[in-house]
């Protein structure tokens, strides 16, 4: 059943697509706790639009204790922008914490390649 209809949305902050959306269901009373954002966390209640399916993915992340604070930051930056940079400190992250790992080989096909191979990652240039 939707957080909604049992007053979840009542009682904590969160957001959603739209506030009129929300305004709309007869059983929402929780104006005063929405936040325009695309993904907002009260405790252990994470809502996100539909633009803020990262975010939320993140945030639960960070709530499971799934990665480094390091591993997320990167894994956030990298699809949340694109840029290879973060690709290669989310790499070099994993790599950190399965140094024991003798040989991981990694693609990456968009932009550029990469090999890793003993905690160090190469770039092989087109």
């Amino acid at each position: 059943m939707w957080g909604y209809i049992e007053g979840i949305l009542n009682r904590y902050q969160h957001t959603s697509n739209a506030l009129f959306y929300l305004q709309s269901i007869d059983t929402y009373r929780g104006s005063s706790y929405y936040i325009d954002k695309v993904s907002v966390q009260d405790q252990n209640l994470i809502t996100a639009s539909f633009a803020g399916s990262l975010l939320r993915a993140k945030y639960i992340m960070e709530n499971l204790k799934l990665y480094s604070e390091q591993t997320l930051d990167a894994w956030y930056r990298y699809f949340s922008t694109g840029q290879v940079e973060y690709f290669e400190k989310l790499i070099a992250s994993f790599m950190k914490k399965f140094a024991n790992v003798q040989t991981l080989n990694c693609l990456l096909k968009n932009q550029k390649q990469f090999i890793c191979r003993k905690n160090k990652i190469f770039h092989e240039k087109n």
